[in-house]
């Protein structure tokens, strides 16, 4: 993409003013290469009405998921570090989550707050009776010994973003 391509632009001509600066060239040849046009980020917030709708609509049928909307919405926690909880890493007296550095985008240990509707819908759905091991978003969304990637969620997304008739610029 061109912000990818920019990215990596101005990585070079940070290099290049380096050895400029350290005598390595005289002058920086990245300063010939041209920026490309951004396009504008289509992300659009939900709003509250339909907020209310997809609540409803997963509430009836998919309540799983609807555990990863809310993990997702209330802790942002990204979809990729969703894929690798663990039962274990709930702690339900602190009402906490922790996210370990090994699956983290900032590689960075966090403890998360959870709140209490989310432990609520947790332990109506069961998820605290599958061993501590378990991730918590397998197949179908439910506990599991096998992980699954983070993809899962956007396809899911998809199906659910489809059937409400919701625009594209909703992302999960």
């Amino acid at each position: 993409t061109a912000k990818t391509r920019n990215n990596y632009l101005n990585w070079l001509m940070s290099l290049c003013n380096w050895m400029v600066g350290s005598g390595y060239l005289d002058r920086n040849p990245a300063l010939t290469i041209s920026k490309l046009r951004e396009r504008e980020k289509f992300r659009k917030v939900m709003s509250k009405k339909d907020m209310s709708v997809l609540s409803s609509y997963l509430n009836d049928r998919d309540k799983n998921y609807l555990l990863a909307c809310y993990i997702l919405y209330y802790t942002m926690i990204r979809p990729n570090e969703m894929s690798y909880l663990r039962i274990q890493d709930f702690n339900l007296k602190n009402q906490t989550v922790f996210v370990s550095h090994e699956y983290s985008k900032n590689r960075k240990d966090a403890v998360v707050t959870v709140p209490k509707k989310v432990i609520m819908l947790m332990v109506e759905l069961g998820v605290f009776d599958y061993p501590g091991h378990y991730f918590l978003f397998g197949k179908k969304f439910k506990p599991s010994e096998k992980q699954e990637s983070g993809k899962i969620f956007r396809d899911r997304w998809l199906q659910v973003r489809k059937a409400l008739g919701f625009p594209s610029e909703y992302q999960f």
